[in-house]
């Protein structure tokens, strides 16, 4: 009786030993499965930031595109003009010095002056302290205008309207005697007047407030 019950106790060692084998081996797999995708998400971040820093590459200006030009100074110098005279309204008054302007523009005190010749850009002095209602056709009135010729260019003018050229020397006197302010019509002094005596009574009320 004895012998009959052998053989199922060999058979179920046998099937333990397969299993304990099989456990081992799925074991062993498991931390290489886990380092692989730990891997991954590396090799993508690595890529992203790739990614990034040729981007931050793109967007960054060249360092001609960083250097200052006469043309790019002279039409800041119109914009700052521009938002200077927009500020006030009807009672815009161009200020007497081109110093008044440098606070407004990027490079400060830097922007007014001339990167070809290191001296200073010149304002039209016929619109000092001019109202610039007087000033009738921006686009063909010189605002500012270098201190010097730009060899094989000419004269670089900009105008009220933000356009730069280059002039002859013929051209540049001849456009130059042209812009100047005109005077005032009766009718825009009073429309001036009203305007001035509307933000005077307004600063009042604030004021009594």
């Amino acid at each position: 009786m004895k012998r009959q019950y052998w053989w199922p106790v060999a058979l179920l060692a046998l099937l333990a030993v397969v299993f304990m084998g099989v456990s081992s081996a799925v074991a062993q797999e498991k931390p290489a499965g886990k380092e692989e995708s730990s891997q991954t998400p590396k090799a993508d971040t690595e890529t992203k930031a790739d990614t990034e820093t040729k981007a931050d590459t793109k967007k960054k200006p060249s360092k001609e595109e960083e250097k200052p030009t006469l043309e790019k100074r002279l039409k800041a110098l119109q914009e700052a003009l521009s938002k200077y005279v927009s500020r006030q309204g009807l009672l815009g008054v161009i200020p007497r010095s081109i110093d008044s302007l440098a606070r407004m523009l990027k490079e400060r005190k830097e922007g007014l002056i001339n990167p070809e010749t290191g001296k200073r850009i010149v304002m039209n002095p016929q619109m000092a302290g001019a109202h610039h209602m007087t000033i009738k056709k921006p686009a063909e009135f010189i605002t500012f205008y270098a201190d010097k010729d730009t060899p094989n260019k000419g004269r670089a003018v900009v105008f009220g309207d933000g356009k730069v050229k280059y002039l002859d020397n013929k051209t540049f006197v001849k456009t130059l005697k042209a812009s100047v302010a005109h005077k005032m019509s009766p009718e825009e002094r009073l429309e001036i007047r009203d305007a001035m005596d509307t933000r005077a009574k307004e600063q009042r009320q604030q004021q009594a407030r």
